[in-house]
């Protein structure tokens, strides 16, 4: 991209206009964002080889370090930020496994199978089974998130997928620097590379730790101020990515620990008013992210296999790699959550054999396996072939995987949770007050309150007098009013949330009417609305707000 800032900037809108039609066209279609993304950028470069328009195109594709350090800090901490704590210590063990345990299995399965039916040497095999292991389901997430799935399904695919990305580079970085060359050199490289991959992870928790810590304070600080405060999050990114990395520690592990951090904090250092801003922020940012690199993912798959001088032995060899790939996945799922299931005595915290099976045709792979394999030197003797197998499969399982997995999912009966507010964990609690007029004034209050914090308000059927759904993000409640009564409902993790909101909302409302008292008497209030020229709009106002 040597044609200057104006060129350099003209692919940015064009991307992002691409981007936005193809949202547009791709949910018409029902069609999956990210991987219908992939298709228009190998269609943008088909065009850039044919037509002389497009031709400066050719010079544009994924880079490790656009990935790295431009993309992957973005999306790691987007996602880190918006986890249910809670519910990720929930499910962390069976989430650990998988991320952890599992990538080492998977990458022991296809690097010690792919040298038996494959011309790969075994460092290259093992290298390739590290890069291929880590999944990917952005697009997965995307379909979940249509269909209204459970909410531990999701948490089970987004949490291995956040964990597993760390777990797969810091793998690949390990075995990258050992040599091993015949399969009995696996026990003598084994314990200083275990000490390593362990070193590498607890670093980067360590320095994603400190930079978490000194961020949440500065928001703490500035608290008032959400554009200071979005900044110090973008800081907070970034900066525990790089210092990471440059201490050669996990820069991923890094960025998701300052985010899971912040998420903790967040009650204690953003103001509500000001949180749905600092998500809508970040959501942005991993929207263009995910855009262009399925875009760049396109259209360097697109050359990839237009520039190989021999397509058709490394299309036998990926044929052969794909169900090898798939059968580690299946020991990945079919060893660890059983045993999982066996140690866990209550029965709802296991998880079923449907989830098993969406966990297993789920793994898709995507951004990370290709910053690995591109950053491979190029004197390594097999990177062409290893190239050449890590963006076949990505393109199986996205074009394979991707677009079927809703259809396992009906399949196997997995449905929409039908009320968010039904369950073992939900809560009902109600406040009684004088009269009715009091509890429907106060009613009033609180939605204007809520609806000031950035929540959906919605009318809700119900058999009291009056009944609000209220919504943002993770968070849901009900209020409804049952004459001089007004009752709660809520999930119990958010009980402390939803009783603060409330007790501000009172604490306001009592300051306003004191406030009142203080400046205009009943009295006074009477002969002032005497004198008022458009008494009978204001009368009728009254009335109709005091119902």
């Amino acid at each position: 991209m040597s044609h200057g800032i104006d060129f350099s900037v003209l692919i940015i809108i064009s991307f992002l206009t691409i981007a936005i039609l193809s949202s547009i066209f791709l949910k018409k279609l029902r069609f999956p964002y990210t991987i219908g993304l992939v298709i228009i950028g190998a269609i943008i470069a088909y065009g850039a080889h044919h037509f002389a328009l497009l031709e400066p195109l050719k010079n544009i594709s994924l880079s490790p370090g656009i990935i790295m350090f431009l993309i992957l800090p973005t999306l790691i901490f987007e996602a880190s930020i918006n986890i249910n704590v809670s519910l990720l210590y929930k499910n962390l063990l069976p989430i650990l496994l998988l991320a952890v345990v599992g990538i080492i299995i998977s990458a022991g399965v296809i690097g010690l199978s792919l040298p038996l039916v494959t011309s790969l040497t075994l460092a290259s095999a093992l290298i390739f089974g590290a890069l291929i292991s880590a999944t990917d389901p952005v697009a997965v997430i995307a379909l979940f998130n249509e269909i209204k799935a459970p909410r531990r399904l999701i948490m089970l695919i987004d949490g291995e997928s956040i964990f597993n990305d760390a777990t797969a580079i810091v793998l690949f970085t390990v075995i990258s620097q050992i040599s091993i060359t015949k399969y009995s050199d696996l026990l003598g490289h084994s314990g200083p590379a275990l000490i390593s991959f362990l070193g590498v992870l607890c670093g980067g928790i360590l320095v994603g730790a400190v930079v978490g810590a000194i961020g949440c304070l500065m928001l703490r600080i500035q608290k008032g101020n959400e554009i200071l405060q979005l900044t110090v999050t973008l800081i907070m990114a970034y900066i525990s990515f790089i210092i990471a990395d440059k201490l050669e520690l996990s820069g991923v592990i890094s960025t998701l620990t300052a985010g899971v951090i912040l998420s903790g904090t967040i009650d204690y250092t953003v103001k509500r008013r000001h949180r749905d801003i600092l998500m809508h922020f970040w959501e942005y940012f991993a929207f263009v992210a995910n855009s262009f690199v399925f875009l760049l993912l396109g259209i360097t798959e697109f050359d990839v296999f237009m520039q190989t001088d021999s397509l058709a032995g490394n299309i036998i060899m990926i044929l052969v790699a794909i169900p090898v790939i798939i059968i580690a996945r299946v020991a990945v799922i079919y060893i660890l959550i059983p045993l999982y299931n066996l140690a866990i005595r209550d029965k709802v915290k296991r998880i079923s054999p449907a989830y098993q099976l969406i966990l297993l045709w789920g793994g898709l792979r995507g951004a990370v396996p290709v910053a690995l394999v591109l950053a491979i030197p190029h004197s390594f003797p097999q990177r062409e072939n290893l190239i050449q197998l890590t963006f076949g499969f990505i393109l199986f399982t996205l074009l394979v995987q991707g677009t079927t997995v809703k259809k396992l999912m009906n399949f196997l009966g997995v449905k929409p949770e039908r009320n968010e507010l039904e369950g073992d964990d939900i809560e009902n609690s109600s406040e009684t007050f004088p009269t009715e007029a009091i509890a429907t004034l106060i009613l009033q209050y609180l939605m204007d309150s809520i609806s000031k914090e950035g929540f959906f308000i919605a009318k809700q059927e119900s058999d009291a007098d009056q009944a609000f759904i209220i919504k943002r993000r993770d968070t849901i409640f009900m209020i409804e009013r049952y004459g001089k009564k007004i009752q709660l409902t809520y999930k119990l993790e958010e009980k402390d949330y939803i009783y603060t909101i409330l007790h501000e909302a009172l604490i306001e409302l009592n300051s306003s009417v004191f406030n009142v008292k203080q400046v205009l008497h009943p009295e006074q209030l009477k002969e002032q609305l005497k004198t008022t020229p458009s008494q009978e709009s204001n009368t009728s106002y009254i009335r109709r707000n005091s119902r």
